[in-house]
């Protein structure tokens, strides 16, 4: 008798400590998605700040124009992909589209870049973009480094039993 409760009493404290550590691990991935999400408002302001600058400047090439709207557009959509990431930043359809967001920023980027000729006020966005892009790189692999840890505490037995039982389900990295 006193042998079955001791076995269920163990059980309990292992289940308790197996779900706090689930808890911490998913807890320090959405605080890393936090600081990446910081980066991110940033290089959205930025392309806002780029294109009131373009807007008082004189006339670009139609080309750099059509770049130019090309990055507004994209970012809008990283932005629409940013809003639902906040909402669930493990989800891994989230993460994806917040990924193929930053990646057509990315090469919106470099369109607006190659057909700089006769644009002044693109220099300093792109040297702003290239600091943000770095510090955005780091706070990304700080989150793709909890969203591994967190994905193999989910898998592991026998806590990924408890896993399923509350619905822990493995994040995508970025």
């Amino acid at each position: 008798m006193w042998i079955s409760g001791l076995a269920l009493a163990v059980l309990l404290f292992w289940a308790v400590g197996a779900y706090n550590r689930l808890m911490r691990l998913r807890s320090a991935a959405v605080r890393a998605f936090g600081k990446m999400d910081a980066h991110l408002v940033r290089e959205l302001a930025l392309v806002a700040e780029f294109e009131a600058a373009r807007r008082g400047a004189r006339d670009a090439s139609a080309q750099a124009a059509h770049d130019h709207a090309t990055l507004v557009a994209a970012a809008e959509q990283l932005a629409a992909s940013l809003a639902v990431s906040r909402q669930r930043p493990l989800d891994p359809e989230a993460a994806a589209a917040l990924a193929e967001g930053a990646r057509i920023v990315d090469t919106a980027w470099t369109f607006a870049r190659a057909t700089k000729d006769g644009d002044e006020t693109l220099s300093p966005f792109l040297q702003q973009r290239e600091q943000l892009t770095a510090q955005r790189g780091r706070a990304q692999q700080q989150f793709n480094a909890a969203v591994v840890n967190y994905n193999e505490a989910v898998t592991q037995f026998p806590a990924s039993v408890l896993a399923r039982i509350f619905g822990f389900r493995k994040a995508q990295v970025l």
